[in-house]
């Protein structure tokens, strides 16, 4: 009986492994095809990405006054809404009843959005440490450029 299904199997895996063979052998040129695509449209994603990042570092470094008021209004628009979030718990919790769940539910958005703020004043962060470096900066980022453009 074991030796009926030992040679059942097999006739099967030879009788399949044809038509997948022909399949894998004919899906193969799509294949790679899709992942050269796949792989040039992230190349340009990142490329169009590190343009844009120099382009606002430069901006930042050739015009100091426009860093200064996007500091301050980053800063400026975060205090606001933790102000606004701030006031706004309270004014809910003592508006619906059920103070405890909306108070862990409340509370678990703000952090979510002190979050989200926070990582605003990170990516200007960033941007002020390149600018500090700025020589080192547009060096590295330009040969970063000339990399993925000339890759094309």
């Amino acid at each position: 009986m074991g030796e009926v299904n030992w040679i059942a199997t097999l006739l099967l895996g030879l009788l399949l492994s044809v038509p997948f063979s022909i399949l894998s052998n004919l899906w193969t040129p799509r294949v790679q095809h899709w992942l050269s695509m796949r792989s040039l449209s992230s190349r340009n994603k990142k490329l169009k990405r590190l343009k844009e990042e120099y382009e606002r570092i430069k901006t930042f470094h050739d015009n100091p006054t426009h860093l200064y008021l996007t500091v301050a209004k980053t800063v400026i628009d975060t205090l606001g809404r933790i102000f606004v979030l701030i006031i706004f718990i309270p004014v809910l919790q003592a508006v619906i009843s059920v103070k405890d769940f909306v108070g862990v539910i409340v509370w678990g958005i703000f952090l979510i959005l002190a979050l989200a703020f926070g990582d605003t004043l990170s990516e200007l962060r960033d941007d002020i440490k390149k600018i500090g470096g700025f020589e080192k900066y547009e060096k590295d980022a330009l040969a970063s450029i000339n990399e993925l453009e000339g890759s094309t």
